[in-house]
């Protein structure tokens, strides 16, 4: 490939972005949004606290942690998630005294089944299912190539809020343009932000020249997709956090129980005579308690006494 033809195409948006944003990792900070977390182990107590409390940001912490760890609540999301097909569904509707089968018309048709096929539907679906079940929402942008080509953008979560709807009832995201500040390289920096709608671009640079002070812009609709689970925002299924901690605890002191039960000690007596004297000399003994113990030294809850 050209010189010229590789800088034509990292300039152009459709192609620089193409393989990454259709994929959804279009973020640096949050291009794997479900695992940059470091896991940590939360007590009983902290997670009633978590989940009985306010914070949205400490109940969307506690929901990823737990997603993260691979277990019920894992299973229970993607359950959920993945329970319909997401499947497209396009059908033709000629003007009166057209056919179906006229030329122009199956060209169109065909085009637009090619299209809804490009779009991934089921892919991107089953992704915003899950962010908005983990997180309790999910907010993302979809650009529009001039070819035609559909694109879409996972926003992080915690740059994005939405109070207001607009006249048609959509949801309105509101986005924190400082996010692009925690991408440290300027180079990606540049990059990332160059995939973003220009009012996004506009409003981030006039943040940081500093003609506005608010970080918040309002992004239209026309471009914006947000999934909320209720007025909350909260994650869907974090309550059931607490019934796992409560379970695990159950089953530990249950299991503790039964090894309890299972644990044996075995006493072998040595024989003595009536005056008290042993019958066997101690040392003869000792070799008596080694023979039993080596004997049952492959089961770890048995212990001899001699």
């Amino acid at each position: 490939m050209e010189e010229k033809e590789l800088q034509d195409r990292l300039s152009s948006f459709t192609n620089s972005f193409k393989g990454m944003i259709a994929k959804n990792t279009s973020s640096s900070k949050y291009r794997n949004w479900i695992y940059y977390e470091r896991s940590r182990i939360y007590t009983q107590e902290e997670v009633e606290q978590i989940v009985n409390g306010d914070s949205l940001e400490a109940k969307q912490k506690l929901s990823r942690n737990y997603f993260n760890k691979d277990g019920f609540y894992k299973r229970l999301i993607i359950y959920y998630a993945t329970l319909l097909k997401y499947q497209g569904v396009l059908i033709p509707n000629p003007s009166f005294g057209q056919e179906l089968s006229t030329s122009y018309i199956k060209k169109r048709y065909f085009n637009a089944v090619n299209f809804v096929d490009e779009l991934k539907i089921p892919t991107i679906a089953t992704n915003c299912a899950t962010k908005a079940l983990v997180e309790g929402c999910y907010y993302g942008i979809f650009q529009v190539t001039e070819k035609g080509q559909v694109y879409f953008i996972d926003l992080p979560t915690a740059y994005c809020r939405t109070r207001f709807n607009d006249f048609e009832g959509n949801d309105i995201i509101e986005f924190k343009v400082s996010y692009f500040d925690t991408i440290v390289d300027e180079e990606d920096r540049k990059l990332y932000l160059s995939a973003y709608p220009k009012e996004v671009q506009n409003a981030y640079r006039k943040f940081k020249k500093g003609k506005i002070r608010n970080p918040w812009v309002m992004l239209s609709t026309e471009f914006t997709i947000c999934l909320p689970f209720f007025l909350e925002g909260g994650p869907l299924f974090l309550s059931v956090i607490e019934s796992i901690e409560k379970y695990k605890d159950a089953v530990d002191n249950e299991i503790e129980r039964d090894l309890d039960e299972i644990r044996k000690i075995i006493v072998q007596h040595v024989p003595h005579m009536q005056d008290g004297r042993l019958v066997f000399e101690p040392p003869e003994a000792e070799e008596m308690h080694k023979g039993a113990v080596d004997m049952l030294k492959g089961n770890p809850n048995i212990s001899v006494l001699t």
